[in-house]
């Protein structure tokens, strides 16, 4: 909801602005994307939505903001650090898919190995799990420089959705565009806890059996 906060504000202004993004919402489906992001926190404790831009005609240039689902909650590593409830203060965030090698055009693998390497160095799993048989993982980069948002793909140039020769560009926005959805957070010493349903009921069952909380696990 946009809304004029102070004397300066122009409630016309604000009203077509909230006609913007009422009109993204609907022209995205955006409805599916928070539903998603919604049930991986009831069942999880973590979900995602994300913003995209796509193209709209084969002209260049002609691009839509659009709001699209995160189907797999833990294809996203979000900055572990950040403090705001929506993630706006992330400083990186990465998305990863795995493609069919066939799909993978031209696959860079000493550059796939060097972002690998660095994300699997931020904690996440075993550097094997970016190799999958028969397909390949590849990855969205976002991050934070000078107060600009620059994103990076592990895909060569034509490979997937991105079009001509860019792996990399400045991002339109001063955002992180992945919006964590979160359930029952705690946050001991460092150690960051989500709990969704599920995980909840278990850490009761336990709270009950042995008589003391288990220790919040740290997340990449």
């Amino acid at each position: 909801m946009i809304s004029p906060v102070d004397s300066d504000a122009d409630p016309e202004t604000a009203e077509v602005l909230q006609g913007l993004c009422r009109h993204i919402e609907v022209s995205s489906d955006a409805d599916a994307a928070y539903d998603t992001a919604g049930q991986h926190q009831v069942i999880a404790g973590r979900g995602y939505w994300r913003v995209l831009t796509e193209y709209v005609s084969e002209e260049p240039g002609e691009q839509d903001i659009v709001i699209r689902r995160v189907r797999n909650p833990f294809s996203v590593y979000l900055d572990p650090s950040y403090q705001a409830a929506d993630g706006s203060d992330a400083k990186y965030g990465f998305i990863i898919t795995d493609i069919p090698k066939d799909d993978f055009e031209a696959p860079v693998r000493q550059g796939r190995e060097r972002l690998a390497n660095r994300v699997c160095g931020h904690g996440t799993r075993d550097a094997v799990d970016w190799y999958p048989s028969g397909r390949v993982r590849v990855a969205e980069y976002f991050y934070t420089e000078d107060g600009k948002v620059y994103w990076r793909s592990s895909a060569p140039a034509g490979a997937g959705r991105q079009r001509g020769a860019h792996r990399g560009r400045e991002w339109p926005g001063k955002f992180i565009p992945i919006v964590p959805v979160v359930g029952d957070e705690s946050d001991l010493n460092g150690a960051v806890d989500y709990l969704g349903l599920y995980g909840a009921a278990e850490t009761c069952s336990r709270w009950r059996t042995t008589g003391r909380r288990p220790s919040p696990r740290r997340l990449p």
